[in-house]
């Protein structure tokens, strides 16, 4: 039976520039000054910044979409994600698009994670954060998969 795994490394506070935008609130739509989104405090990144990151509260994983598992897509999608002061996540733009529908699934994602805001000196505030979303085409009963053929036999 054809499966996909779809899993999201931790979010980061790399510099970004998009490659493609989603429709999603503006900052303004959504009570924030622009100005006032953050970034994570880092080594490329001093104050003004995040202290303390926006840890997830809810994070469910996207679905592997059909067309990119019959086509046996692997790859990545990364997303720029604006963090709200009430752990929402706004403004999500694809970065580094896949394709194949995987894009949108990881969007769908994000869109339903919460989060405890970050914050700036116990203060809640609005952050720029970065997720990576790892598409893998497998098949639980394909012959190039031999530990997944090991564990299924095992398992029976």
């Amino acid at each position: 039976m054809p499966s996909g795994l779809a899993q999201d490394s931790v979010p980061s506070s790399a510099p970004s520039a998009a490659v493609a935008s989603q429709a999603q609130p503006s900052p303004a739509a959504t009570g924030q000054d622009a100005s006032s989104v953050l970034k994570v405090c880092s080594v490329k990144f001093g104050p003004p910044c995040a202290n303390v990151p926006p840890p997830a509260l809810k994070a469910p994983s996207p679905k592997f979409p059909k067309q990119a598992l019959q086509k046996k897509i692997d790859g990545h999608v990364l997303l720029d994600v604006v963090v709200d002061k009430n752990g929402l996540a706004h403004d999500i733009r694809v970065l580094q698009p896949l394709g194949y529908g995987c894009d949108e699934e990881a969007i769908k994602s994000v869109e339903k994670w919460r989060f405890s805001p970050a914050t700036l000196d116990g203060q809640p505030v609005a952050v720029e954060i970065m997720s990576m979303w790892n598409f893998i085409a497998i098949s639980l009963n394909d012959p190039n998969w031999p530990v997944l053929n090991e564990c299924n036999r095992l398992k029976r």
